[in-house]
């Protein structure tokens, strides 16, 4: 059974009592309010429960985030050096994050959707099914990669109480951008008469032939055929298939893409995949040209900063994609757009 609690810090009314002949207490506008709900399925990496947060909004409009944190597919990078975020820790509350969690602010184009946020703790870009022992010499550790069951406890979550949606966005950052074009899809099967799209905020410069070999220790084939309903097993996936897998079966999808030419974050990862990080300029154009070739709605933003994820902080409202339309007014128009 699903136990449902507020989440701390948040206010359900703030009143302003003034004091003085004449004056009454008004009350302040009511800040959002985020439910946290203990997943009956799901699990961490580290084997502690898994947890989801809801903000309700209109009940037709719909955006699903997936959090970013690092991943994990060797005895290094799972032990000896950690590179991954193994639980639901208390600041995975999105009351107070910025960007597209800031409710108050007049230009986020996403004040009137329902949330359905998914914090990250299975190291398995939210594509594993396996519990798996790294071990090096006497040394070992297991990792729950169950990242795929989380995300899908979470959706049900929300097909379970919603019947009738028309707008739907599924965003990630970093790690949690990667699995977005296949739940993107999953969505599209449970709501084919919803306009979709999916919002890949700093992932796109992984290029390597290391990849295939890092889903396979997760058993990400294996998810993605049973997310996608595939007859055969996708073989040789990486990650710029995965927006095409997922293009290519909806071919509706509307892709956002951001990613920055001196993303820091993405740089140590391709070294960790065997990659020089002075490859990630490259990546990203082969990766945006190869998309926007191939797919049927694709839009892609590339800065020249070296920040990492925009969609989670303030930079979602500073970055301008021209000297006109920032970033946000870009996002907007082309979900606005839909399937025009």
């Amino acid at each position: 059974m699903q136990h449902h609690f507020w989440s701390r810090g948040i206010n359900f009314i703030s009143l302003l009592f003034f004091f003085g002949c004449g004056q009454t207490a008004t009350l302040e506008k009511e800040v959002p309010i985020w439910l946290k709900i203990h997943s009956e399925k799901g699990i961490c990496s580290d084997g502690s429960p898994y947890s989801f947060f809801y903000k309700k909004g209109l009940p037709k409009k719909l955006l699903i985030y997936f959090q970013g944190g690092g991943a994990a597919w060797d005895y290094y990078n799972v032990a000896t050096l950690p590179t991954f975020k193994p639980a639901v820790f208390e600041s995975d509350d999105p009351g107070s994050w910025k960007g597209i969690f800031d409710f108050q602010n007049k230009v986020n184009p996403f004040t009137e959707y329902s949330f359905l946020v998914l914090p990250y703790c299975s190291a398995d870009v939210f594509l594993g099914d396996m519990e798996k022992r790294y071990e090096n010499g006497k040394h070992s550790k297991t990792i729950k990669h169950f990242g795929s069951r989380n995300s899908l406890d979470g959706i049900q979550w929300i097909i379970d109480r919603f019947s009738d949606l028309e707008q739907i966005v599924v965003a990630g950052s970093s790690a949690g951008a990667i699995a977005t074009p296949i739940y993107g899809c999953v969505m599209a099967d449970s709501y084919p008469n919803a306009t979709i799209s999916v919002i890949c905020d700093s992932s796109g410069g992984y290029l390597s032939d290391s990849i295939p070999k890092v889903f396979d220790t997760w058993r990400t084939h294996e998810v993605i055929q049973k997310l996608l309903d595939l007859n055969d097993k996708p073989a040789e996936i990486n990650v710029e298939k995965l927006a095409l897998l997922a293009g290519k079966r909806n071919e509706n999808i509307q892709f956002i893409v951001y990613n920055s030419l001196n993303d820091t974050s993405q740089r140590s990862f391709l070294e960790l995949l065997g990659e020089s990080g002075d490859r990630l300029n490259d990546n990203l154009y082969e990766t945006a040209n190869f998309l926007n070739q191939n797919l049927r709605y694709y839009h892609y933003y590339i800065d020249s900063s070296n920040y990492h994820t925009i969609l989670d902080n303030d930079r979602f409202y500073k970055t301008k994609v021209s000297l006109e339309t920032s970033f946000p007014q870009w996002v907007e128009k082309i979900i606005g757009r839909g399937q025009d």
